[in-house]
Order: C-alpha cells, then structure tokens, then sequence
C-alpha cells in the first residue's frame, strides 16, 4: 500500500491517488522545471492513506449514518449538527502507526534535502473530485501553513481529513450532484515560501468577469497569499496582454493599486494577521518585471495544460514571492472552471435610468462580478451562522467571506462585501453561483443599512454601484444567430472597462475611443498640475501626492495610467484599429479636474473656445499635451499596440492641420504606413475643405453632433432648442454629402462616431446610401444591428428571474 508520493514523481494520471491539485503540482515540476517555472517540493499522502485511517478506526459506518440523517442542502442545522460529530470522530481517532511513520519519514527526508532540520510547510488538502472541468472547490477543504515539527504536520494532517466533512463540504458535493462516497482526500505537504516578508497573490489566465481568453489577471498583496484567496485584503489588481508579451513586448495594461491593510505573517505557531504600514499600501507590491515575469509563467503553463487536455485550458494559478531569496514561485495551479465551458455571456443587462438619476441615487461602489442588475433588500450580516435562510430577493452585505458562507451566498439575489478583489473566495463563489457581488468596497457595511431596498448594477465592466431604490433596467436575451450588415461596423467607446465584455461583437475595429473620459474619470487630475504641482495650493500638493504615490513621480502617473487605459481597448480588440481620439476637454471641463482651476482660463463660450487642435500647440497647453503624446507613444512602441491609430479633434483650418502634422512628428507620431493620422470631420469647413484637409490625414470621422450643432447654430446642450437639433436636417446632409464625396475622390475612407446613426436608423440607412464606408456605433446599437435578440421588459423592483 502506496502511502506517500513525492511530488516529482506525480503527474495528471495519479488524480485518483493523490487529488487534483497535488497532481497539478507534480505534474508542474516533472514537466515544467526545464522552461523554468519554479514549484516548491514536497510530497502527498495518498487516498491509501485516507482510507486507511477511516478503515481502521471503523468511522464509515459512523459517518454514512450522520450523512443519512440529511435531507436536503437548505437544511443547515441538520447538516451542521452531522458535520460536526463527524468531525470530532475524526479528529478524536488515532493515526495509525503505518501512516504517522511514513509522514514522519517523507517530513524528514524533505528537510534533509534542504537543509534544515524541521522546515516549515503548508498543508493543504486535495480532494479526488476537486479541479474538474466545472467546479472549483473554492476554499471548501482546509489549508494549514507555517506548520513546522512533525508532531504539529500529523496534527494538521488529521485537520485536513476532517475537512473533507465540514459544512460547506458537504453542501457543495450535493449541490453539485457528487456522492460523499465517492470522494476521497490526499494531503499535500510542501515547503513554505517565505512571502510573509515579500507578497503572494493569485494568476488568472483570462478576465474572470468575461472570459475574455488574451489576458492575465494578477491580484498581488503583501504577506501569505491567504489574505488575496480569502478576501481579507484589497490586492494590486493587475492586466497583461498574452498575445503581444508572446511577441516581446511589455504589455501591462492595467494597474489598480489596492488598499492592502493587512497582511498574513508567520506566527510562532502558525499564522498572524498584522496591519501593513500606510507608506507601503499605496504603492504596487510587485515591480513590472515580477509582473511579466509571472504572466509569462501563467501563459507556459496553460499552453501546457491545454496541450494535455486537448483543448484551451485557462488557468487558476497561486504564486509567491519569497522575500529572503526574492524567487517567485508557483504554489498551485488548476483549471478555471467559470470560464471554462462558456466563454460567452448570453444576456446584456443595461440600466434604463437616465444617467443623472442614477448619479444622484448612488450611494457606493466596488469592483463588479457577474455583468447583471438585481434590485433587492440590503440583509446586514457579520457571521453566516446569524441566519440559516434568507429571504427571496435578498441582498447580502457584509465584509468579507469565506466557505462557511456558502449555503447563504447561494440563497442570495446578490452580494456586497467591504474587503477583497476579482479572485478572492467571495468572487469566485459568485460567478459561480451565477449572482452578482460587488466586492471591495470598503464602507459597505456603514453605508447601508438591513431592510433597505437598492439597486446592484454589475452591468458597466470592472466598477459596479449600489444605488438607493429601484431603478429600472432591461435585459436583452441573445441569440446565437448573428445577422449581417450592409457596411461595416465600428464600435464608439467610453470606459475601457467593458472593452473586453465587448470583444466578440462583430466589429471591424473601434471608431472612437474617448481619452477624456479616461482622464476625467480614471486620472482625475489636471495634466498641468501634476507638471507644476507647486502652482496649485497645499490641499491639492497632498491629494496629487497621495493619488500618484505608486507611480516614480506625477508625471508618469498621467503617462502611465493613460498608456494602460488606452492599452486596454487596443488589447481587447487586437489587431482590428482602434481610432483614439486626443483629449476633446472643453475648458470648463478642464476646470473642473483637481487642479484645473489653477491653469485654466475662463471662457464666456468653451464650446467654440480653446478645445482640439489649438489646444494642443498652445503655449498655455503644450506641456501637457507632450504627455497625452507620451502615452500614446507607450501604448504602441513598448506594450506593442500598433493598432492605435491617432484622431485629433476640432482641427478648424488648413494651417491647423499642418501644424498638428508637425507637431504629433516631433513628439515621437509621426505620420506614417504603421501609424494613422484620423480627423474628426465636425465643422463646416471640414467638409467644405475635405480634399484639402486628405494632404494631412489618411482618413476621417464624422462628428455628427458638433457638425450639426456648429452648422445650425444650436448649443447641443441646450434645452429649450432640442427641439430644432436634428442630425438629418438637410443642411447637416448636404455637409456630410459632401465630407463623403471629398473623402473619397481623395481616395481617404471616411467614417461616422457621432450619437446620430446609433439613436436613428433612417439617419443611419440614409448614410449607407451615401456610400459612408463605416457606422460606429454604441454598444448597445451594434448589438441591435448584429444580433438578433430578444429584449425583456424592464425588470420591476423583484421581478429577478
């Protein structure tokens, strides 16, 4: 009888001896030490050895006899109470001298080849079940670290088996349809990596919200990568692009600094939680190169994992820095079973409030899971065994979880935690379960109150709000069947989070993607303040200091963040091109950045002010548009984004034109067959002069809303002449007839961002006609012209089905 088994001696085909993830961990080290991917050692008692306990302390009887006595998985006290004496049986049994002899030996044997006499291990079970296909297992066994002495490993490895019985354990196995009997444990014991004096975290090799399948997710924290897995923390939230890393280059596209408060450090006999200085919290616990280096680690190993299964295979991936050698190493690493199956969501939640009534009625936000909308009543809980069941249509709220939260979570309408990001246990249960969770948002627990009804919209891509009431929203069912459209379609976008929710529409590429928004709504700060902060008054020195902490200076943070959010739209849509549009900030906009007061001027009309182009050359401006350059400049030479083409905005004459020309040149843009120069056709002598305007760009936008607004003399934003602005008046037309035609005897494609062919299909069949050779169009329009679907009504306050 096989008792033990080393881990470089295990691969895939020992599962039934030895469990999913021990099985992982060999089969990592067999095969992929040579590409260099580091694993600690260690070794696995086997489901002999399990068996072996249980046979010769005569518990199986005892056991199946408690199971018996449960009747369904709702009945938690039931299943409390049986777990519970089964445990105690476990945990009251002798290990039997055979089992303890060959731990010892295999405990001793491991210090021996490194070293020390006792070393510090974890513990971690392994079930036969776990890692299949389709379920996770998240968190259901126990895991024990910083376990040293072999008295305290048989201790710990008794834990384990009794684990196999708790709760969570048991309600799992029979939610998902798995016979208790069937399921068997291994425990794997492997040298500890000393991460509690450098940082530990989790790898995903696609977006866990969409399946988005190019990317990797990094969440990082300082300390044991138990406070990342269990949500204890905030972590570094972190994107890489897999197909262009593959290429050499450094694609990091995103990087969301977490508020890691605590960490997990060795005690004396276990573990200790402490608090992580503040100095520490507000910079990224990895540096850029750790980062690539563990995707490119993540990327070997589902390329090999897939190789094995004969099909994609994205990866969940546990990793560790060790802060004495300052090695990384892999921990463990399963499949992602989310995603696995189903790459695709098939409903598009959207809320139907008008975008200033949800700003009013919002009371928080967090990171979203799920991509739905539920309205439900807030249910305040800090402990699940508060309550055994919940009410229908009832919103769970509370600081964080963890397993033993699972019979509740899975009776929820929705989850809201105060701690934890995109991997920890409270997100994976959540897409599992198929509720939306808004996670991390840190005053959940004091912002809302029990009995409260709200409104939780994950619908919006990474950020998801909590708003007072109900606020209406629909759902759009789709089909499979996708339909064609006579010219192709281009997609306008705003917020670089849903980017990778929208990869798969039937797009030709993005005709619009907005950098003011990015500024306004990821930046925040003026780009002249953070050049001359010593211009600005003390208050807002010390927010710019404390946003831009992580970042070398303040000038990078602008670069940097604006090159990541840019890369983000490029990546989700690789290689199709994507036409980033330069900031179109009208001054009162600037005005209202943190520090814009300071810089800029007041303006009896910003609208026809200093905006596009003239802001960009002028002396007041140019500092600051240097770093809009810088970034674009980024995104496309060393994260690799040659898809990024370049539109300027208002350019109103000739001259203009020629000095943007020279201008994008000396800043590293020049014009070129790799990099296109794309206008925005939005004023009348844009499209009188289109054929002039083709010396100087290779192609055109139509910016329906300016051109109308500039060609009847109408403030677009004004109320009381709503009324009279209409895309499709006949001067407007004559205007885009002509752009059109011009663009085209100047052999330049000439497409369309503005609002007008998204709201109005005549307007949009009538610029078809007109030979327009794209539509770019809103989200939502692209789907209705591509997918045929089926639109439900507006969702009543409890309407959740």
């Amino acid at each position: 009888m096989n008792l033990i088994k080393q881990f470089r001696k295990i691969s895939m085909t020992d599962v039934p001896s030895v469990g999913g993830k021990n099985a992982s961990l060999g089969q990592m080290i067999r095969d992929l030490s040579a590409q260099g991917v580091a694993v600690p050692d260690g070794f696995a008692t086997t489901t002999h050895a399990y068996r072996h306990f249980i046979q010769t302390n005569h518990l199986q009887g005892f056991i199946t006899q408690q199971l018996t006595t449960i009747k369904n998985s709702d009945d938690i006290k039931t299943i409390t109470r049986a777990s519970n004496r089964i445990r105690a049986h476990i945990t009251q049994a002798p290990i039997p001298t055979t089992i303890q002899d060959a731990i010892t030996a295999a405990y001793r044997a491991l210090g021996t080849n490194a070293g020390r006499t006792s070393p510090a291990v974890a513990v971690r079970s392994s079930a036969t079940a776990e890692d299949l296909p389709t379920l996770s297992f998240a968190g259901v066994h126990e895991s024990f670290l910083n376990i040293v002495g072999a008295h305290e490993l048989l201790h710990a490895w008794k834990r384990c088996i009794a684990s196999l019985y708790t709760p969570r354990a048991i309600i799992y196995r029979m939610v998902n349809g798995i016979p208790h009997d069937s399921v068997a444990l291994s425990v794997g014991v492997q040298h500890m990596v000393r991460s509690d004096r450098a940082c530990a975290g989790v790898a995903f090799t696609l977006d866990t919200e969409t399946g988005f399948p190019d990317v990797v997710l990094i969440n990082a924290s300082y300390g044991l990568g138990e406070s990342v897995v269990k949500g204890t923390v905030t972590p570094d939230t972190i994107y890489i692009h897999k197909p262009r890393l593959r290429d050499g280059h450094k694609p990091i596209l995103s990087k969301i600094v977490g508020n890691k408060k605590t960490e997990i450090i060795y005690a004396s006999h276990g573990t200790k939680q402490r608090q992580v200085p503040k100095s520490k919290r507000r910079i990224f616990c990895l540096t850029d190169n750790e980062i690539l280096h563990i995707a490119r680690w993540g990327m070997i190993i589902e390329d090999h994992y897939s190789r094995i299964n004969g099909r994609p295979t994205p990866m969940d991936i546990e990793w560790a820095k060790d802060g004495i050698s300052k090695k990384i190493y892999i921990v463990q690493a399963r499949p992602e079973t989310v995603h696995a199956l189903h790459t695709q969501t098939r409903e598009h939640y959207q809320l139907t409030a008008s975008s200033r009534t949800a700003k009013k009625q919002e009371l928080l936000s967090g990171q979203a899971i799920g991509q739905r909308i539920v309205t439900g009543t807030v249910m305040r809980i800090t402990h699940p065994s508060q309550h055994t069941h919940l009410p229908a249509h009832t919103i769970l709220v509370t600081k964080m979880t963890n397993p033993d939260w699972v019979p509740l979570i899975k009776q929820a309408a929705g989850l809201i935690t105060d701690q934890g990001g995109r991997t920890c246990h409270a997100a994976i249960v959540s897409r599992e379960l198929g509720i939306p969770a808004l996670i991390g948002t840190q005053t959940a627990t004091n912002a809302l109150t029990s009995g409260q009804t709200v409104t939780l919209d994950c619908s919006q891509g990474e950020v998801g709000y909590v708003y007072r009431g109900a606020l209406p929203f629909g759902v759009q069912q789709l089909i499979e069947k996708q339909k064609k459209s006579s010219v192709p379609l281009m997609l306008n976008i705003a917020q670089p989070q849903r980017a990778f929710a929208l990869a798969n529409l039937p797009i030709a590429g993005v005709g619009l993607a907005r950098t003011e928004f990015i500024i306004a709504d990821t930046i925040g700060i003026h780009p002249l303040a953070l050049l001359n902060p010593g211009k600005t008054d003390r208050k807002t020195r010390n927010m710019i200091k404390k946003a831009t902490a992580a970042y070398k200076n303040p000038k990078n943070y602008f670069v940097d963040v604006l090159a990541q959010e840019i890369s983000v739209i490029a990546a989700a849509f690789w290689p199709k091109p994507i036409y980033v549009r330069l900031s179109d900030f009208k001054s009162s906009e600037y005005h209202e950045l943190l520090g814009g007061q300071f810089f800029e001027p007041h303006e009896s009309n910003p609208m026809l002010g200093l905006r596009g182009a003239s802001r960009y050359y002028d002396p007041r401006y140019r500092q600051a548009f240097a770093l809009e350059c810088a970034a674009f400049k980024q995104a496309r030479n060393i994260k690799g984004f040659t898809n990024i083409c370049v539109m300027i905005p208002f350019v109103r004459t000739i001259k203009e034109a020629q000095i943007m020309n020279k201008l994008l040149a000396k800043h590293g843009l020049k014009r070129s067959n790799d990099l296109k120069h794309i206008m925005m056709c939005e004023l009348p002598s844009n499209a009188l002069n289109i054929r002039e305007f083709s010396r100087y760009f290779d192609a055109f936008s139509i910016g329906s809303n300016d051109l109308t607004q500039l060609t009847l003399g109408i403030d677009r934003d004004e109320a009381t002449l709503s009324s009279l602005f209409h895309e499709d008046d006949a001067a407007v037309k004559k205007l885009i007839t002509m752009a059109i035609q011009g663009a085209h005897q100047s052999k330049k494609s000439i497409s369309i961002c503005g609002q007008a062919p998204s709201d109005n299909k005549p307007f949009a069949a009538w610029l078809i006609a007109q030979k327009i050779d794209a539509l770019s169009l809103n989200a939502d329009a692209v789907i209705a012209h591509t997918t045929a679907q089926k639109l439900a009504q507006n969702r009543s306050r409890f309407n959740l089905q």
